[in-house]
């Protein structure tokens, strides 16, 4: 497991299989897509795109993110630049939303890595869920 914050590790193009779960109401999904995580100069743009399925809805889905730096370290930034959650591979994070909590670790597989995982584990009074991210890097 690689513990480095350097985002250049995930910089490309990668197929990403997210499980969701909602433990309090039994139900679950999935988003199937492609990630790209790109320079742009001041940081990375973190683009999700691919299909998700959850209860009834099945349909298109995706997100923008970036990695950018705050106070001399990487964060992931929502796409409106607020702040989500420290880049730490490797060591669990956090972010509180709204009275719920999300709790997260990212593990990279390795210096030029060919996967990399994102799991979050949601508690609180209106969530409790759990998310898995799989990346597999393409064309390998």
């Amino acid at each position: 497991m690689i513990s480095t914050c350097d985002p250049a590790l995930v910089s490309g193009e990668w197929s990403i299989d997210r499980d969701l779960a909602d433990l309090r109401a039994g139900r679950t999904g999935r988003f199937v897509g492609t990630l790209h995580v790109d320079a742009d100069g001041a940081g990375y743009s973190w683009r999700e795109q691919g299909e998700l399925t959850w209860g009834e809805y099945t349909g298109t889905a995706g997100r923008l993110l970036r990695l950018a730096r705050h106070e001399g370290q990487w964060w992931m930034c929502f796409a409106d630049g607020g702040l989500f959650h420290p880049w730490r591979p490797g060591a669990e994070v956090v972010h509180p939303c709204a009275a719920d909590l999300y709790r997260g670790t990212v593990v990279i597989e390795g210096p030029d890595p060919a996967r990399f995982e994102i799991t979050w584990d949601v508690t609180g009074p209106a969530k409790r869920q759990r998310i898995v991210s799989r990346m597999r890097r393409s064309g390998r």
